[in-house]
């Protein structure tokens, strides 16, 4: 999880040194699992099943607020990488919810 969120400083390293011009924003499937369980708070006793579904939720709100960024500055380079951020933040969710689908919905 961790190393998902260090792709972030490489992706913003990426554009500082390439120059704006060179974000490339993704498409990315949603399973639209996070739309369907309960928000929950982290506890000691969690399983595995509670942690991804603490990880999709934080990664379904990233995605929001950099989509909802995106919409603050329409038409201008800022746009495209806000946009970009919400395209990893979705990458990340998409994750998250293909574990889920295969260790606990499957097992289920």
């Amino acid at each position: 999880f961790e190393d998902m969120e260090r792709g972030h400083v490489t992706i913003l390293e990426n554009i500082r040194a390439k120059g704006m011009d060179s974000i490339e924003i993704q498409e990315v499937s949603d399973l639209q699992i996070s739309n369907y369980v309960v928000e929950m708070e982290p506890t000691d006793s969690m399983d595995y099943q509670d942690i991804l579904i603490i990880a999709m939720k934080k990664e379904e709100k990233a995605q929001k607020l950099y989509s909802d960024m995106a919409k603050e500055y329409i038409g201008t380079e800022v746009e495209n990488l806000f946009k970009k951020l919400a395209a990893e933040e979705a990458t990340h969710k998409l994750k998250f919810e293909t574990l889920y689908d295969d260790h606990v919905l499957k097992e289920n």
